[in-house]
């Protein structure tokens, strides 16, 4: 017979599996940004290293996206850096690489219209060849 996890088993478990997507996601972001690491206080993101993104990381099923965002939004107020990501466990995969970049759509279309400028547009060949 199994025994049943309580729900204060459950909470550690949970947490458990968001620290070790964070940890992953981490070192798989050092391989992009060598100085990308983890922020050890609340309300600030999950990441720093990266400059003027605030990172959170999440492993999480159903529903939780809409409230990582909201949560990821009010970080990056808090941290006054510029741009917002949730970095998302893809359930059942084990490269950090094919987990989710998600942020809001407000937020991807200022990223977009940066990425779209010919100026932007003349330098990505150059940029992109440092990875």
């Amino acid at each position: 017979m199994t025994a049943t996890k309580t729900r204060s088993e459950l909470g550690r478990s949970n947490l458990s599996k968001g620290k070790r997507w964070m940890y992953d996601f981490a070192a798989w972001a050092r391989t992009w940004f060598p100085g990308f690491d983890i922020v050890a206080q609340n309300g600030r993101g999950d990441g720093s290293g990266l400059t003027g993104w605030t990172v959170e990381c999440k492993n999480t099923a159903g529903d939780g996206l809409a409230a990582a965002l909201d949560q990821v939004v009010r970080d990056q107020a808090a941290r006054g850096s510029r741009w917002h990501l949730v970095a998302k466990k893809r359930f059942q995969e084990g490269d950090p690489g094919g987990g989710f970049a998600v942020m809001t759509l407000a937020q991807w279309a200022e990223l977009a219209r940066v990425l779209d400028d010919y100026r932007v547009q003349a330098l990505l060949d150059e940029i992109l060849e440092g990875k």
